[in-house]
């Protein structure tokens, strides 16, 4: 793998962790860290109301600081090509959720990762101490704060199929 291509990967794997970190901690934490009240009650109000798509995605707003964090972070690192091939994998990963939450709450899932997914996420709004990892349930294990197999499987066996 080529040097900007193992940067790209390292900025996807930011992007996982990130995205762990936002939805444990800013969304459901005791106080919203680090985003604006309107966007912490905004994803509350996508726990309530699953159905309706307008709290499916993240506001622009967010979306664009968050872009634009990254671009000012990743811009100051040494040999631009770098940060750059960085900012990829961060916004890679960033539309990949999006996608991945969409495709979770409006579409049937196919393949066994998109149901696992699709199961530790309507689990996570079932119970929301759990499954925090939307594209990945990597950082679920590695904290603790995964499935067991049982649980998804007794959450599965009653999702509504669509």
């Amino acid at each position: 793998m080529g040097a900007l291509a193992a940067w790209a990967a390292a900025g996807l794997l930011w992007w996982t962790l990130l995205e762990y970190l936002l939805h444990r901690f800013a969304f459901h934490g005791g106080r919203p860290l680090m985003v604006s009240p309107s966007n912490h009650g905004r994803h509350l109000r996508h726990h309530a109301r699953t159905a309706d798509r307008r709290y499916a995605v993240a506001s622009w707003q967010l979306a664009a600081l968050g872009a634009g964090l990254h671009g000012a972070l990743f811009g100051l690192a040494p040999g631009g090509a770098a940060g750059a091939a960085m900012l990829a994998g961060v916004l890679c990963g960033y539309v990949s959720y999006e996608a991945t939450h969409w495709r979770i709450h409006y579409a049937r899932a196919h393949g066994r990762l998109m149901r696992r997914l699709q199961a530790n996420h309507l689990l996570h709004h079932r119970r929301a101490n759990v499954c925090f990892g939307v594209t990945s349930p990597l950082w679920d294990a590695v904290f603790g704060t995964g499935a067991d197999a049982p649980l998804r499987a007794r959450y599965q066996s009653s999702m509504p199929s669509l």
